[in-house]
């Protein structure tokens, strides 16, 4: 192993919790990364935007990784009046990428991204504060962050400007 990977090891003999067998060999590998120490910034996000009249999905790529739960609630799609576009997420990437498939094909020619501040990378790291902060830090108070994602035209639009 390299100088930032390490085992968890449990050797075999650990009885279950009502005693009832023994457990055996257990060995989780995992790596650790540099400190992070930087707060989340959407700039550092690349979205790609899906064409109007589809239902093709809508991807965030992270610069970080982030906490698969919190990922779930805290990014929303809405259309420009607010309303929250109903769909599916999925996260992949491990944990580095954020696929939004909408219910009904998109309609509008922009939507906003609304992103929870209180959204933590790995690190424990929000956008309003560093988790190992100085305690003369004064956190944001911000608990919204938005922004606005124009949608490519649609296929028929394509068709209908394309030269022949």
């Amino acid at each position: 192993m390299g100088p930032n990977a390490y085992s968890l090891v449990i050797e075999e003999g650990w009885p279950t919790a009502n005693g009832s067998q023994v457990l055996g060999r257990h060995e989780n590998p995992f790596t650790v990364s540099h400190a992070l120490r930087t707060l989340p910034n959407l700039d550092s996000w690349t979205m790609e935007p899906p064409r109007r009249s589809t239902k093709d999905p809508l991807t965030i790529k992270f610069d970080r990784v982030f906490d698969r739960e919190l990922l779930q609630r805290g990014i929303v799609v809405s259309d420009v009046g607010g309303h929250q576009i109903p769909g599916a997420i999925s996260i992949e990437n491990f944990e580095q990428a954020w696929v939004f498939t909408p219910t009904n094909a998109w309609r509008s020619e922009h939507v906003r991204i609304v992103v929870d501040t209180s959204l933590e990378d790995v690190a424990g790291n929000n956008f309003r504060e560093l988790l190992d902060h100085s305690v003369n830090t004064i956190a944001s108070s911000l608990t919204h962050k938005i922004v606005s994602l124009e949608l490519k035209p649609s296929p028929a639009h394509n068709k209908a400007n394309k030269v022949n």
